[in-house]
């Protein structure tokens, strides 16, 4: 919110090992005796083109980008809007019908399946060029 930019490198993993599997995100570890299904990021947005992701910051944030296997995540600013942010996964942009919305890693032995926002509606009013 104040104009800091800070990169952050986390750790969102599973492995498995001779007891079962470890699930990681940051620098929480967690025993599972399955590999999980889906990893939540809970994003908190305030009306005001700021929102709360306690994943990655305690502090508001104005803009946030993840890159994560074939994914490219973006929340940032817009005024025109309810709630004053849009939500973008690789070329799909999205509005809130919400201000929790989430944005769901479902997850497989293989590593990442599928990237979902929930509790949003996609934003066919916006046409990217290519």
């Amino acid at each position: 919110m104040d104009g800091q930019q800070s990169d952050i490198n986390m750790l969102l993993g599973f492995q498995e090992n001779s007891r079962g599997w470890y699930f990681r995100a940051g620098s929480e570890q967690l025993y599972m005796k399955k590999p999980p299904k889906a990893y939540n990021l809970i994003i908190n947005l305030d009306g005001r083109g700021q929102a709360f992701v306690s994943d990655f910051s305690q502090k508001p944030v104005t803009h946030f980008q993840i890159n994560i296997e074939d994914y490219e995540i973006e929340l940032f600013q817009a005024s025109d809007i309810a709630y004053g942010m849009r939500l973008r996964i690789n070329d799909r942009q999205f509005l809130f019908d919400s201000a929790h919305p989430r944005i769901r890693f479902e997850l497989s032995e293989e590593g990442l399946g599928h990237v979902i926002a929930e509790s949003t509606l996609r934003d066919l009013s916006i046409r990217r060029a290519n």
